[in-house]
């Protein structure tokens, strides 16, 4: 499988508030920490790995700017409250008995009607099939098993030499990446919570990588 090039690490982001449509790209580097961010009148918009909107520094920006959002304060960040949110992120998934790639869709649904009430669907567009899972690395997982006999799901996610970042992540995921030491990695079976730290932590074994990285070591955690 061949490192895929720039059209699939293109991806935006459509926020619904107030009944009217705000499109745009979002920004930041799918290979670092970067925060993923956008902007919207002039309104810098952050995500958390939630799907949450905030704004930091938000007593910067006038009212007139902010009359498009409803929000609350939250320390020193206003998050917004009442919209739809939905992020396009482009992910490749092979058709397994044909070895056929496309570029499908997950996509992040997130609907706040108040402050603390948040519902997401998770979903791979181009195959119709949906989770509702809270968090996005528990769905991709959802949707792979589901699809397992049919489609795989190339994301570092579903690869035996990947998984969830235990640092933390968000929106569009964070992953760790095994590849550099392999045999090693694979002796562990008990999960995160159980491991050897100073292996995880060890530069020379680990990199972090995002959802639409993919590789020629790729192998699909399932069969």
């Amino acid at each position: 499988m061949k490192e895929w090039g720039d059209s699939l690490k293109r991806y935006s982001a459509l926020l619904v508030c107030k009944g009217v449509e705000y499109k745009t790209f979002v920004n930041g580097d799918m290979y670092d920490d970067d925060e993923l961010t956008f902007e919207i009148n002039g309104v810098k918009i952050c995500v958390e790995f939630d799907g949450s909107l905030y704004i930091e520094n938000f007593a910067d920006y006038s009212d007139e700017q902010l009359s498009f959002l409803t929000f609350y304060q939250k320390n020193d960040a206003a998050f917004l409250t009442n919209y739809v949110f939905t992020c396009f992120i482009p992910v490749a998934v092979v058709k397994k008995e044909t070895g056929e790639m496309s570029k499908s869709f997950l996509t992040i649904v997130n609907r706040h009607k108040g402050a603390q009430d948040n519902a997401a669907t998770h979903l791979l567009q181009l195959l119709n099939e949906k989770s509702e899972m809270e968090y996005i690395d528990d769905a991709v997982n959802e949707l792979q098993n589901r699809l397992s006999g049919r489609y795989s799901i190339c994301i570092c996610g579903c690869c035996k030499y990947g998984q969830g970042n235990p640092y933390g992540g968000d929106v569009y995921l964070n992953y760790l990446c095994f590849r550099k030491n392999k045999a090693k990695y694979m002796q562990f079976q008990a999960g995160v919570g159980k491991l050897d730290w100073k292996f995880f932590t060890d530069e020379k074994n680990v990199e972090k990588t995002r959802p639409v990285y993919g590789c020629e070591e790729f192998l699909s955690v399932v069969g």
